[in-house]
């Protein structure tokens, strides 16, 4: 800028050089002729005293008319520099004004203050007659933020000529303008209106007044225009900023609140719990209590996961319209709530806790007009400053899984006890071995119990049922890992595992056959069929040779996609078994449509059939209901002889248990097959 400066003042130097040169010439020019032809001329003409006087007059004669042309050249350059110096302190003005623009720009803090010095400036230092700036409001309707100067109507164009519009004379203005009179008043005669545009749209506009017409020249205009363009990008700036600060204070507000509930999520709780902790540090107590609405999933399965938000919803509502003042409510995950209250001793943390699970009790909630009625269960575990954080939230969620474990709709109390610290020490170790054994695939392994078709006692095939390798010769039992699994998400991958485990099998003894169990959560799961399909092509089995079997819970929970699925399975050659029938609804009437081929009865009715009649006409129902839709029997847990000749005469099909043979791997049964080659196993003992 003070390039630009510095290069006006350097040609108004020059001109004002140019023309004096230029006269001082002309006139020695003139003067020579002069003289040298009008002396030759008048002492030809007039001799003696007659050519002095002529001489005389000559010379006072081109006296005065230098004189008058000195006067005349010498004004209208005075004229001329007057124009040249306004004109270059104009653009000066200018100068200043884009330098202070760039200076505003730097100490950038919101769009209203920025046109606001934008304005000032123009009038301080820009000498207009007045300014003021416009921005686009949230309903696209032009607000005023900034004005300055004369008190004249801040008028907005109703359309803008990219990139600006001029009113040279407003006297002689032939367009619609309402506030001309107002303007003239005010001795202001020309306007220039520049749009603000970010991106391709006009966010602002900055509208500038003069009190002379033709103010606004070629060299003004592209001055003002790069102002706009300045003020353009500043716009653009703060609205990048504006939009980064949303964007970062919604992931704050996600970080710490849920969006579905509006209440904290679990990192604004454990900073709270912190502090409770250092706080009974310091004698005073808190108590952390975890809540969760018991059969939630029964909800979603009935009337859909909206339904299942909406009564997330109304108990979160429902819970905060209790809590003490100070009191903190937090959701952690799915149903599970957590209040924190602090300075309260354990008496009124559990009354508290009764109160609300009693209300919750006999509350009726509506959810989109459906009535619906559900309990919770409530851990409460007191915060003495003793344990850690982490240690605090395990023992709440201790206390609510033995509130689970106890029949639900009911509040226990951690007690630092020896067997429950024991036990979840346990599930630590279990699940880590767990996810090890996933992870590397060793660990798990599969064992096989035959399967005997009772009429004469030969192997029709086998049931692969899945242990977790502790050390060696030590294994853990499905009852240990099966139910972490299923509460950590590690089924589906469980599952998986099994199905690879069961075809390598297949794949290397081409004379047996197999039934594995599969999970509730893979009922229904369309890309599980997928996977067995591209396993049954990959590993060259039959699979007519692979066989699964489903829990009847499972199986009915979703009776319609249940049914489709398992026809599926059935589509592709692999039989079907219904496990642990009778134990969950206990009824017949899902057998007409579920495609399976056998009902394995559960062995709560195998044992002590021989002594309860009750059992002895359960089963022969079962049998008989089985045969009649066209499906074998197979009886668990068959033990002894008695036994064996008892489900006989009730007509049941297939048995399994350790009469028959213990779970063993599948190295051990082949090695026996081979060293008794056509002869049926005999039954193992115990």
């Amino acid at each position: 800028m003070v390039f630009d400066v510095e290069i006006c003042c350097e040609r108004n130097e020059a001109m004002r050089q140019l023309p004096a040169e230029q006269a001082a010439l002309l006139y020695l020019v003139l003067a020579s002729l002069w003289i040298i032809f009008s002396d030759r001329w008048l002492a030809f003409a007039c001799p003696s005293h007659l050519g002095y006087c002529l001489s005389l007059a000559k010379g006072l004669g081109f006296v005065v008319v230098t004189t008058v042309f000195f006067y005349l050249g010498l004004r209208r350059f005075r004229l001329w520099q007057l124009r040249a110096e306004e004109r270059i302190e104009q653009l000066n003005r200018m100068y200043l004004l884009l330098a202070e623009t760039n200076h505003a720009l730097l100490r950038l803090h919101s769009a209203e203050r920025l046109l606001l010095a934008v304005c000032q400036t123009a009038v301080e230092e820009g000498a207009f007659a007045a300014a003021w700036a416009a921005l686009k409001n949230e309903q696209g309707d032009w607000e005023v933020v900034a004005r300055a100067g004369r008190p004249v109507p801040a008028f907005v164009p109703s359309s803008l000529v990219s990139p600006y519009l001029v009113i040279s004379d407003l006297a002689t203005f032939a367009g619609d303008l309402p506030s001309r009179e107002a303007f003239l008043a005010q001795g202001i005669k020309s306007l220039l209106a520049l749009p603000l545009q970010v991106g391709k749209e006009d966010k602002g506009l900055l509208v500038f007044g003069a009190d002379n017409p033709a103010a606004f020249g070629q060299e003004e205009l592209e001055l003002l225009a790069q102002i706009a363009a300045d003020l353009s990008f500043g716009l653009g700036v703060l609205a990048h900023r504006e939009q980064c600060l949303r964007v970062q204070e919604q992931l704050h507000y996600l970080m710490h609140y849920d969006a579905l509930t509006g209440l904290p999520h679990r990192l604004y709780l454990e900073d709270h719990l912190q502090q409770a902790i250092a706080k009974a540090r310091r004698r005073q107590p808190s108590a952390l209590l975890l809540i969760d609405i018991d059969n939630y999933h029964l909800i979603n399965d009935r009337w859909g996961y909206k339904a299942g938000d909406r009564l997330l919803q109304t108990m979160a509502r429902f819970f905060r319209d209790r809590l003490r003042e100070g009191d903190i409510l937090a959701r952690v995950a799915g149903d599970k709530f957590v209040v924190l209250m602090e300075d309260v001793v354990a008496e009124e943390a559990i009354a508290w806790a009764e109160e609300l699970r009693r209300q919750v009790e006999e509350a009726v909630f509506s959810l989109n007009g459906l009535s619906c009625r559900v309990t919770i269960s409530v851990g409460i575990t007191m915060v003495t400053g003793e344990d850690h954080m982490e240690t605090v939230m395990c023992q709440a969620d201790l206390a609510l899984r033995q509130a689970k474990e106890e029949g639900r709709n009911r509040v226990v109390t951690f007690r630092p006890e020896e067997k429950i610290l024991a036990r979840l020490e346990e599930e630590q170790y279990t699940l880590q071995l767990l996810k090890e054994a996933l992870v590397t695939g060793r660990g798990l392994i599969l064992f096989l119990q035959p399967v005997v078709r009772l009429s004469d006692l030969s192997v029709v095939h086998y049931e692969a049922l899945l242990r977790l390798r502790e050390c060696v010769g030590q294994y853990c039992s499905p009852a240990q890992f099966i139910p972490l699994a299923e509460r950590f998400g590690l089924m589906p991958r469980l599952d998986r595992w099994v199905i690879d485990a069961a075809l390598d099998i297949l794949h290397s003894y081409p004379e047996i056959k197999l039934f594995i169990n599969l999970s509730g959560l893979s009922v229904g799961d369309d890309t599980l069929l997928e996977y067995l399909e591209a396993k049954l092509a990959d590993k060259d089995v039959a699979p007519a040779r692979l066989g699964f079997e489903v829990t009847e819970t499972a199986a009915i929970k979703n009776i319609w996609r249940g049914e489709r699925w398992l026809a599926q399975l059935r589509r592709m050659g692999c039989e079907v078994a219904l496990d642990d029938f009778g134990s969950g609804f206990s009824t017949f009437s899902y057998l007409r449509n579920l495609p399976v081929d056998y009902l394995k009865i559960d062995l709560s009715f195998i044992r002590g059939l021989n002594d309860d009649p009750m059992h002895c006409a359960l089963v022969e129902a079962m049998n008989s209901v089985a045969h009649t839709l066209g499906k074998a029997t197979v009886a668990e847990g068959i033990e002894n002889e008695a036994t064996l000749q008892k489900l006989k005469e009730l007509g049941t099909d297939y048995g399994q248990g350790y009469y028959f043979g213990y779970p063993e791997p599948v190295e051990v049964i082949m090695s026996r097959r081979l060293e008794r080659a056509g002869v049926p196993d005999p039954p193992a003992s115990p």
